[in-house]
């Protein structure tokens, strides 16, 4: 078993028989790999749910990194490194972070707007359908700040393009620079050169 710091642990939910992996951390021993994944979530995971196993020298299928362990032997299946592994989970962690900037929101007008699934596909229509909105003196249009601690008049077509753009840019750029991560991730030649990239975002 590896000793030395920053050892690979694979957490594996406890249970009997094929246990799929359900993270990976870096920590000095396996018991401080567990605290920290069950201490990643808020509220803690039950650390008597999962067990760590140390990862620093098994090997996984390049094509399908989460595969599965045998809680009660340890083994995983034979493929290819723990590379590939590693590589999957920070570039969920990448996507995590792209989905907290963009449920974050846009600005506006000095005002902070919601960019959940249902307010895209809200201001897509809106913008869509400005031309009609202003034929039929459809403006104003009020819009919930994210907070809803206010709201903001939208004047006409011209200020649904700007509204709309920066919604756009805003979601355009969290997910470049979440794309730009996950390339470097990919491209990584050993799991030093993994650790080295930081979503600074």
């Amino acid at each position: 078993m590896a000793t030395e710091a920053n050892m690979i642990v694979a957490i594996v939910k406890t249970g009997e028989g094929a246990q799929s992996i359900v993270g990976i951390v870096k920590a000095e021993s396996l018991a401080a790999g567990l605290a920290a994944f069950v201490a990643q979530y808020d509220p803690p995971l039950t650390a008597a749910d999962y067990t760590p196993v140390d990862a620093s020298a098994l090997r996984f299928d390049p094509s399908n990194p989460w595969r599965t362990c045998d809680s009660a032997t340890g083994e995983f299946t034979q493929a290819e490194d723990a590379l590939a592994l590693l590589k999957a989970t920070r570039c969920e962690e990448v996507d995590a972070r792209t989905r907290e900037l963009i449920a974050a929101g846009f600005a506006h007008d000095g005002k902070v707007f919601s960019l959940s699934i249902q307010a895209q596909s809200y201001w897509t229509n809106m913008f869509l359908a400005r031309e009609v909105l202003a034929a039929q003196g459809g403006f104003p249009l009020r819009a919930n700040t994210l907070d809803d601690s206010d709201a903001d008049d939208i004047a006409d077509a011209d200020e649904v393009v700007s509204f709309y753009t920066s919604a756009v840019l805003t979601v355009k750029a969290h997910l470049g620079g979440g794309t730009a991560l996950k390339d470097a991730i990919r491209a990584a030649a050993s799991v030093e050169e993994v650790d080295t990239i930081v979503d600074e975002r």
